[in-house]
């Protein structure tokens, strides 16, 4: 296993975090959905449909663990599966 300082951006994308969907109704009619990663604080995207909030929930990781590794700061791993 590599230490906190080797880990890498692919180490971090490589690893699963449990994602959480809603889906959500304004009062206007309008439907999408709200995405987001419990263990990465905040960390959210809303699209249009669940695949669509998939693809930029990725590019959103991606961006938030290359943000927090080139400041230093500690990213935590993935919570236990609660099953």
């Amino acid at each position: 296993m590599q230490s906190a300082g080797e880990r890498s951006l692919e180490y971090y994308m490589g690893l699963s975090y449990q994602i959480v969907i809603n889906s959500v109704e304004e009062g206007s009619g309008r439907h999408y959905f709200a995405l987001s990663v419990p263990d990465l604080t905040g960390l959210g995207v809303a699209a249009d449909t669940i695949s669509e909030g998939i693809r930029e929930l990725n590019e959103a990781k991606r961006m938030w663990f290359a943000t927090n590794l080139k400041l230093e700061r500690p990213i935590p791993e993935p919570s236990p599966d609660p099953q």
